[in-house]
């Protein structure tokens, strides 16, 4: 059905869109009073990060020098996290450094947050954390325990020997291939266990024993029968993966409980909330410009298709905040930072490269003398394969910045499980950036070089590593990517490109130290425009002749990153 010859579709679809963009970005609620319903989330429910809202970052470690394992070291992170659950701070990133025994903790100001003391929270986070075991699962109006719960105490951490996360492998067991949580109990708490567990196994119905962290719940499983040899099951019931992580991290909780060593704030830094409002005021000014400028470009150059693509940007547009904001209630929210906002202004720039390229396709066609409808098919068929390349490019791209050194380890643990090796083209080449950051495999670099020629037949001369950091603008390489098809050499070694000078320092004094000799690195970049010029790393290495190696992470070190101020670094090297 047509209407004066314009398709009656058309103005249907650009009707949804609008409305669509409408409600993505103011969403849908109604106030009755002073209740405020949200119905749809809009822009103004997106949950945004510590460079926005503004936030703390700190840097904990064991308190008294005290030298922790890997496991331990997971099992006061799992800590962590619960006691920033509980302090109701749920969008908050915790990561595990075991190689440098510390805890890296980032989390936002909360919302309208006026009277935020980082420094109390920040010891409530350090503390450490009391796990119970009490009768039944009783609970207040809060979630804390109340009535038998808060008056029977079963077990205390120091009850408890181990725990570890295992899964059932016997095949006649009815619970063949579930995953569970094996308890071993000291001499104390396995007499206490057995007194109570032979109680509440004989109860009609069989009674309860919470395990608490603090005044949280985190599992409370029933008696089936009385435990008297201290060894303790907490079944699941699933064999899935969510299972699997649920039993490791229930059994890390378990184990922080007895940790013997309390965690210290080793440095924090804060970002204050009207510096991060300044900042999304800018970049959303910024995002709406180069929207009405690229809507306007299309217009004036394409007319009626330049208007349609404008129409379809804006869908675009209000899709991707929609996706970032939880309008639709199946997906979950995201967080946005400053970079996520730079990267939907980059997306709106580049997602009319499809309408331009199909746009110019068309004009040709017309002008090859074809009719409308003729002119459109021809249009859209040559341009979709330069705009499926594009698009392939891009992706490949955001992979490779996802840290390829993390994803290498990944492939060839499973590449090993599953006992396969590739044998790539003779003149492969492995380009690897990222280090092994958010990992739990430890490995050296000759480790993972080894690995490629094992696994992907590609010899150590063939590899590049590519050392960066977020706040440098400049990549450092080893000089091998070129050494080796100019003059046949294999040179390992780093050097900076012209406008970088690195520079190696006593990590106590700051003071440079000649060449041959480990120092922290301090590097110098003229490409960090607007941006801090000097950057004192944590990284340690040794400067020769024909460039410098990296010798890993110093241990114990003050500064990170950007944490060291310029005027102190220009200070120890004047």
């Amino acid at each position: 059905m047509k209407t004066k010859g314009r398709p009656w579709q058309f103005f249907v679809v650009a009707a949804l869109i609008f409305l669509f963009a409408y409600t993505a970005f103011f969403g849908v609620k109604t106030q009755y009073g002073d209740t405020l319903n949200t119905w749809i989330k809009g822009a103004a429910d997106i949950r945004f990060g510590i460079d926005i809202r503004g936030g703390v970052d700190v840097t904990f470690m064991p308190a008294d020098g005290y030298d922790a394992t890997d496991e331990q070291m997971e099992a006061a992170k799992s800590v962590v996290e619960q006691r920033l659950v509980n302090l109701q701070i749920t969008d908050s990133e915790v990561y595990a450094d075991s190689g440098n025994d510390r805890i890296v903790v980032r989390f936002p100001w909360k919302e309208d947050e006026t009277e935020f003391d980082p420094e109390a929270a920040i010891q409530e986070i350090g503390a450490t954390a009391r796990l119970t075991f009490r009768e039944s699962n009783e609970t207040d109006s809060e979630g804390k325990p109340s009535g038998v719960t808060a008056e029977n105490i079963i077990l205390e951490g120091e009850d408890i020997q181990s725990a570890t996360a295992q899964v059932d492998t016997n095949p006649s067991s009815t619970t063949y291939g579930e995953y569970y949580v094996a308890l071993e109990l000291n001499d104390s708490g396995k007499e206490k266990f057995a007194q109570a567990t032979e109680r509440l196994s004989q109860e009609t119905p069989k009674g309860i024993i919470s395990i608490w962290m603090d005044d949280t719940m985190i599992s409370y499983p029933q008696v089936q029968s009385a435990i008297t040899d201290g060894h303790v099951q907490i079944l699941l019931g699933s064999s899935d993966d969510a299972a699997r992580e649920q039993a490791i991290t229930l059994a890390n909780q378990i184990n922080s409980g007895a940790l013997p060593f309390a965690l210290e704030a080793e440095n924090f830094s804060t970002i204050s909330p009207s510096l991060g409002a300044n900042s999304l005021g800018a970049m959303v000014l910024a995002g709406v410009v180069a929207f009405l400028l690229v809507a306007l470009f299309m217009i004036l150059k394409y007319r009626l298709p330049g208007f349609v693509a404008s129409i379809a940007l804006l869908g675009q547009t209000a899709m991707t905040l929609a996706f970032v904001s939880g309008y639709f209630a199946v997906f979950p929210s995201f967080t946005l930072t400053l970079p996520g906002i730079a990267g939907i202004i980059l997306a709106i720039g580049m997602g009319v490269d499809a309408n331009v390229i199909t746009a110019e396709r068309i004009k040709e066609e017309i002008r090859a003398g074809k009719s409308i409808d003729g002119a459109l098919n021809a249009g859209f068929r040559r341009g979709l394969k330069p705009i499926i390349d594009g698009n392939v490019t891009v992706v490949i791209v955001a992979v490779m910045l996802m840290g390829a050194s993390s994803a290498y380890l990944y492939l060839l643990d499973y590449l090993d499980k599953q006992h396969k090796t590739y044998r790539l083209a003779s003149d492969s080449r492995v380009f690897d950036t990222g280090g092994f950051k958010s990992t739990r495999t430890d490995m050296t670099v000759d480790d993972l070089y080894a690995a490629f020629a094992r696994a992907l037949g590609v010899d150590r001369s063939h590899c590049v590593n590519m050392y960066g950091m977020t706040e440098l603008s400049s990549q450092i390489y080893d000089q091998n990517i070129l050494s080796y098809y100019t003059d046949g050499s294999l040179n390992y070694s780093k050097e900076t490109p012209s406008w970088v000078r690195s520079v190696f320092l006593d990590p106590a004094t700051l003071a440079p130290v000649p060449d041959g000799e480990q120092g922290v690195i301090a590097h110098y970049d003229l490409a960090n425009w607007n941006s801090c010029l000097a950057i004192l790393t944590e990284d340690l290495g040794v400067r020769s002749s024909c460039g410098y190696t990296l010798n890993g992470r110093a241990k114990g070190a003050e500064a990170r990153g950007c944490s060291i101020t310029v005027d102190e670094v220009m200070a120890a090297n004047a």
